[in-house]
This record gives C-alpha cells, structure tokens and sequence, in this order.
C-alpha cells in the first residue's frame, strides 16, 4: 500500500504564515512545493514540478493572485483561495466555485479544504 498523500503548492507572501502552513500540512502526511511569495515565483513552480492541488493568499505583496489561478485551472490543478478578505467581494465570477479559506486559517480548515481538493483531482 501506498503511504503517498499528496503535494500542496503553498503561495503566500508571509514568510512566517507559509511556515506555519508547510509545518501542518507536512505534519498531516502532505508533501509540500514552495512556498512561493510571489506570482513570478509560483508561476515558475507550476511550470517545474508537479502537484495535486495548491493553497493560494489572494494578495500577494498587493497583486492579485488570478494568474496563478488562471494557470492552475488551464492544467486542472484543484486549488483554494485563503484571504482576510470577503471572498464573494474580491474573487471574479470565474473563480466563484472555488474553496475559500478565511484568514487566520485554523488548522483544522487547512487540513480539510487540502482533502477535499484532492476527491477532485
């Protein structure tokens, strides 16, 4: 039997915030790829490694991460938005059928909203 679980792309401009979601996710089973704490840097990532789903900050360094979102859709990669912010205001309609987590994110959100996009892929 198979002990793999899953690789989370992370994508969050807080270095401390994306520590304390690879500690979480990798404590769960989850392998992680990243962090990435900017567009460029994610995008690059989704061009070089493979993954099964990915956590994205909805602002990053004050840019918005649609093009990750965009990328990821295009490749069928499943991912959730996180945002301090009301996610019906700042997400476009495109993008209303995706999990949102809001911020402070508890553990226990992270964890859940990771396995259900992994029943999608």
């Amino acid at each position: 039997m198979s002990s793999y679980v899953g690789k989370v792309m992370i994508v969050e401009d807080s270095a401390i915030v994306a520590l304390d979601y690879e500690y979480i996710l990798k404590n769960a089973g989850y392998t992680i790829v990243g962090p990435a704490s900017d567009i460029e840097e994610a995008l690059q990532i989704i061009e070089t490694q493979s993954m099964d789903c990915a956590i994205l900050d909805v602002n990053l360094k004050g840019e918005k991460i649609f093009p990750v979102a965009e990328e990821l859709a295009r490749r069928r990669v499943p991912f959730a938005f996180v945002t301090g912010y009301d996610a019906a205001m700042i997400l476009p309609e495109e993008f209303s059928a995706y999990q949102s987590i809001s911020k402070p994110v508890s553990d226990e959100a992270l964890i859940a909203a990771v396995v259900e996009m992994l029943k999608k892929h």
